[in-house]
């Protein structure tokens, strides 16, 4: 665990226990699951619809027009906030900057490749635009789930912390 205090973006991973972890990836999961349903019921229509279209080809018919990057853009917008919150504990989120960061780079990238693929830019080739798009959404789901188990972790040191204090405070 030494190892991740020292990468940028990571560095938090020390700091959580399974608990957090548990519940950030369900978070993410029932998330993504909810936010995605035009996607992947569009996907199972498609393939039960046309033959021999397959699970590819549906995905590929579904995201074809850079979908993914508009997905992307949205669910990196809520790590904003949970990264710069006001907290009324002493926990800090850890490397704040970086994910401030990390969200800038990747909402650019998804402005540029709408731009490329709906907009008609021929500086970049569209298929490739699109296909980058399942990396960049991969990369933005990766930080929900991360900055998501941080955010718990934080929680739940404060909470523990305030309950001490709180015991102390009985005692005294």
């Amino acid at each position: 665990m030494r190892v991740l205090k020292c990468i940028p973006i990571f560095s938090g991973l020390a700091y959580c226990r399974w608990p957090e972890h548990r519940r950030a990836f369900a978070e993410v999961i029932i998330g993504m699951l909810f936010a995605t349903v035009p996607l992947w019921l569009v996907g199972v229509i498609l393939i039960f619809t046309e033959r021999g279209l397959g699970v590819a080809g549906a995905v590929e018919r579904v995201t074809g027009q850079g979908e993914l990057y508009l997905y992307s853009a949205a669910i990196l917008g809520p790590i904003l906030y949970v990264v710069m919150r006001e907290r009324d504990n002493r926990g800090r989120f850890p490397d704040a900057l970086w994910y401030v960061l990390a969200v800038v780079i990747l909402l650019m990238i998804c402005v540029l490749a709408v731009a490329v693929s709906r907009g008609g830019m021929v500086w970049v080739r569209p298929h490739l635009a699109v296909g980058v798009s399942k990396y960049v959404f991969l990369a933005s789901m990766i930080l929900v789930y991360l900055s998501s188990a941080y955010d718990k972790a934080i929680d739940s040191a404060s909470a523990a912390i305030k309950e001490s204090q709180a015991d102390d405070e009985k005692f005294a």
